[in-house]
């Protein structure tokens, strides 16, 4: 049984999840305050659903990229929880997410990007669910440009519909709410690579631990 988790944006979500499909789900867009509400939301789900901690599996977290402090209230949740359960917790991509949600059969090139601010996107391209190259960072215009090179996609993520208007439409952009945490414990349910999660930042953080030490 996997739980997942997101934080990233103005949701705060979990899902839980087991061999058969989805047990249940908790999603409340807060916009703040993903501190204080996350652990009450899992604690709630966990109670309505009749799942009990020592039954998870594994836990998967969305670690961006996204709110930068978001990102990290989920992460450390999760590292944090993992530890206490002894089981292993995965990061997963908001892109992968994303790209999930706008094509789960897993059939279709996916598109996905995100509205990283400052007229950028941070944007991947996944074949077949699987991601095509690393993630990059790229003005909105510049990823158009490498869009009007291919063929038959999908737009998906929070970045989709600044990229399609880009695109002077014609392109429908879908998957652009808030990561789904359904996604997310399916996308760590599958994960091979169980070191513990790190956020997954756009850019390097402007905030800076003295010494001038860029945080993890």
């Amino acid at each position: 049984m996997v739980l997942g988790l997101d934080t990233s944006a103005a949701n705060c979500s979990a899902a839980l999840i087991d061999r058969d499909g989805l047990i249940g789900a908790r999603v409340e867009e807060i916009g703040r305050g993903h501190a204080e509400r996350l652990a009450p939301l899992v604690r709630e789900l966990m109670e309505e659903t009749g799942v009990t901690a020592g039954r998870l599996d594994r836990i998967g977290v969305v670690a961006g990229p996204g709110s930068f402090t978001g990102v990290r209230v989920g992460v450390a949740f999760a590292r944090g929880l993992a530890l206490t359960l002894d089981i292993p917790a995965v990061g997963v991509s908001a892109l992968a997410c994303a790209a999930r949600s706008a094509d789960p059969a897993r059939g279709k090139t996916v598109l996905a990007a995100h509205d990283a601010r400052r007229d950028e996107l941070a944007w991947q391209i996944y074949e077949r669910g699987e991601a095509k190259g690393e993630m990059r960072l790229d003005p909105v215009e510049a990823v158009a440009g490498q869009a009007r090179g291919m063929d038959d996609f999908i737009l998906a993520g929070s970045g989709a519909m600044k990229l399609a208007a880009a695109l002077g439409g014609g392109l429908e952009a879908a998957a652009t709410e808030p990561p789904d945490p359904e996604q997310a414990a399916r996308l760590a349910a599958e994960a091979q690579d169980l070191a513990p999660p790190s956020p997954i930042y756009q850019r390097p953080p402007d905030a800076k631990l003295p010494g001038g030490i860029t945080p993890l």
